[in-house]
């Protein structure tokens, strides 16, 4: 009496992701290594102890290349049709 029922809904489970999506979570991630790697090289522009100045220098290499990687197949993506 005077008692509320909830309804509770069961969502869909998610639809596979588009080409689109696909396209936009790869220039996403390839924005945010892009501002990872302008915020090592201003790392790398001040003086730091020998081993510390080693290890930025290994992680912005890593850094570095994982982007390449990363806009290459964000390219590729974008040139793909969809299926």
């Amino acid at each position: 009496s005077g008692g509320k029922i909830a309804f509770h809904t069961v969502a869909e489970p998610p639809s596979p992701p588009m080409r689109e999506d696909e396209t936009a979570m790869l220039s996403a991630c390839e924005r945010k290594e892009a501002i990872a790697i302008e915020r090592y090289e201003h790392a790398l522009e001040m003086s730091w102890p020998a081993d510390l100045q080693t290890l930025l220098i290994h992680q912005y290499t890593e850094a570095r290349d994982a982007h390449e990687e990363l806009r290459a197949l964000a390219a590729t993506t974008r040139m793909s049709p969809s299926e």
